[in-house]
């Protein structure tokens, strides 16, 4: 039986083995080349294509603000991407001093307001839903899953009632009440529930028998553990406070002009004035771009500094407790 088997096996190789030479002795095809060509070149094309659509928004802000006032008034008629009477640098001169240091001064104040209140709001939040049994604890959590499916828009009408129920929308209290979307946050509080339930048990014990209690326990052994989840949040809260345009614009249309943020400053920039000073409704779209670019400037900065930081968080390493 053994030697029935051996001669099968012996029999099914030499098989295999005879197929891969035929294989290898066979010419070349070359119609099979040509669609490999056909193929890469297609794929190439498509490539560049989608590229071309990424790029070009980039492309086209940049080379509009380095327009001159005659070039933009002129574009109205006869379109052109490239300046055509040498690059305007003043351009962005004069959106610096069109307010730009006051609204990045209050944008930062902005966001580190918000970013430094949701870490506490929701890292607290989070902790709290991680403990497995507490009284009415799926019936609160269910209840603010459902908040998370109610749109942006449909809640800005109760946030402003709520501001001018309580005053804050005139004074320098309007600073805390422009952070107030961005402080409590339902999916940043299931981020934190998520990061701290995979810490196992065991290290929570063996702090205990160590004499930790639990705010010891909570802010040298959770919160560092969980340090990927805090960075991802310290993102996302930055870049929504830095851009955001129509909660800001909402609360301080009308009510303070001395306080702007750079998403309300950038849509009051480039107005043409004539010669008496006065703004006679024309935009200058060189002078707007250029804006724009000096408002994404602090972000792709920022991205250089703390791009090892913003990897990390968002890679998932498998579970937040290692080894």
């Amino acid at each position: 039986m053994k030697k029935i088997k051996l001669n099968i096996r012996f029999w099914w190789n030499n098989r295999k083995i005879d197929k891969v030479n035929e294989k290898n002795l066979k010419p070349i095809d070359s119609s099979n080349n040509i669609k490999k060509w056909i193929w890469l070149s297609f794929k190439i094309f498509i490539l560049i294509f989608f590229a071309s659509l990424l790029i070009f928004p980039f492309f086209y802000m940049i080379s509009t603000s380095l327009l001159s006032d005659e070039e933009v008034e002129s574009t109205l008629k006869s379109s052109h991407l490239i300046p055509r009477h040498g690059l305007h640098w003043e351009n962005f001169e004069k959106a610096f001093k069109e307010g730009f240091w006051k609204a990045l001064f209050f944008t930062a104040i902005v966001t580190a307001i918000s970013v430094s209140l949701k870490l506490v709001v929701t890292m607290a939040m989070g902790y709290a839903f991680s403990y497995k049994k507490w009284r009415f604890k799926n019936t609160i959590w269910y209840s603010f899953l459902i908040i998370m499916m109610i749109p942006e828009v449909g809640l800005l009408v109760g946030q402003l009632i709520v501001v001018q129920n309580l005053k804050m929308d005139v004074g320098p209290q309007i600073i805390f009440s422009i952070t107030l979307p961005f402080i409590a946050s339902v999916f940043s509080g299931f981020m934190f529930k998520n990061a701290f339930e995979e810490i196992s048990i065991h290290i929570k014990e063996a702090a205990m028998i160590d004499g930790a209690n639990e705010w010891t326990y909570f802010w040298k052994i959770a919160v560092p553990i969980v340090k990927p989840t805090i960075w991802t949040v310290i993102i996302l809260t930055a870049f929504a406070s830095w851009n955001s345009f129509m909660w800001p614009q909402i609360i301080l249309n009308g009510n303070n002009n001395d306080i702007q943020v750079l998403g309300t400053w950038l849509f009051t920039t480039g107005k043409k004035l004539d010669s008496s000073g006065v703004e006679d409704g024309t935009i200058l779209i060189n002078v707007r771009m250029a804006s724009a670019i000096i408002v994404m400037l602090p972000m792709i900065i920022s991205y250089f500094i703390f791009r090892k930081k913003f990897m990390n968080s968002i890679s998932i390493k498998g579970n937040t407790v290692k080894g």
